[in-house]
C-alpha cells in the first residue's frame, strides 16, 4: 500500500463522498468535499516527490558508477599499465638485438660454409648443429611458445641459441626415454610366447 492509499484510507475519499451523497446523505459538507480533495492531493504530490528523490539518487549513483568506472581504466592504461611497458620495451630492444646478433652469425655461416666448399669438406652435424640457421621471427615464436610453457626443445630436440644446459638436459631426456623404451620391449619379450607343433597333433607354448 502506499502512502497515498495509507492517508486516503484515513479520511473519506472524495469518490466515497460523492457516492455518499449520491446515496441521499445529508451529512456531507462542502467542506468535507474541499478537505478529502486537498488531502489526495496532497499524498499525491508526496509520492511524486518521493519517486523523484530515488530517481535522483538512482542517478547520482548511476554517475558514480560510470566515473568510477572511467577511473579504474585511467589507472589501468597508466600506472598498473607501466610494468608491461617496461616489459614490451625490453622485448624490442632484445628483439632488435637478436636481428643483429643472427645477421652476423649468418654471415660468419656463410663464410665458413664456403671456406668448406674450398675445401671440399662435407660439413657435419657437429659443425652446424649450434650454429643458429633460422630468421629471427622463427625464433621469437620459439621464445613466444616456451614462455607460455608451451615449448621446450620440441621433442626433446633443442634449437641452436638454447644454452649448452638445456642441450644437456634435452640428452638427458633423450636417453631417459631410450632406456624406458627398451625396458619396456624387453618386459614385452618376456612376456610374449608362441605355440610350436612339435607332430602328432601335439603343441607345445615357449617364449620367444
Amino acid at each position: 500500500m502506499s502512502s497515498t492509499d495509507a492517508t486516503i484510507d484515513s479520511i473519506q475519499t472524495v469518490a466515497e463522498l460523492e457516492e455518499r451523497i449520491r446515496n441521499g446523505d445529508t451529512t456531507i459538507t462542502p467542506a468535507m468535499l474541499d478537505d478529502a480533495e486537498r488531502a489526495e492531493k496532497w499524498v499525491r504530490l508526496q509520492d511524486e516527490a518521493a519517486a523523484r528523490a530515488q530517481q535522483h539518487a538512482q542517478a547520482a549513483e548511476s554517475v558514480a558508477a560510470t566515473e568510477q568506472l572511467h577511473a579504474d581504466f585511467a589507472r589501468l592504461g597508466g600506472a598498473d599499465s607501466t610494468a608491461a611497458r617496461k616489459a614490451y620495451a625490453k622485448l624490442v630492444a632484445a628483439v632488435a638485438e637478436l636481428h643483429t646478433e643472427l645477421d652476423a652469425v649468418a654471415h660468419q655461416r656463410t663464410e665458413l660454409s664456403r671456406r668448406a666448399a674450398d675445401l671440399d669438406i662435407v660439413l657435419q652435424l657437429d659443425d652446424l648443429g649450434r650454429v643458429a640457421a633460422l630468421t629471427s621471427d622463427e625464433y621469437v615464436g620459439y621464445a613466444i611458445r616456451e614462455a607460455a610453457g608451451d615449448y621446450l626443445g620440441g621433442l626433446n630436440n633443442p634449437h641452436a641459441l638454447h644454452s649448452d644446459k638445456q642441450v644437456a638436459a634435452s640428452a638427458e631426456r633423450q636417453e631417459a626415454a631410450a632406456a624406458a623404451e627398451e625396458a619396456r620391449r624387453a618386459k614385452e619379450f618376456e612376456n610374449s610366447e608362441s605355440v610350436v607343433d612339435v607332430g602328432f597333433g601335439n603343441y607345445r607354448r615357449i617364449h620367444v
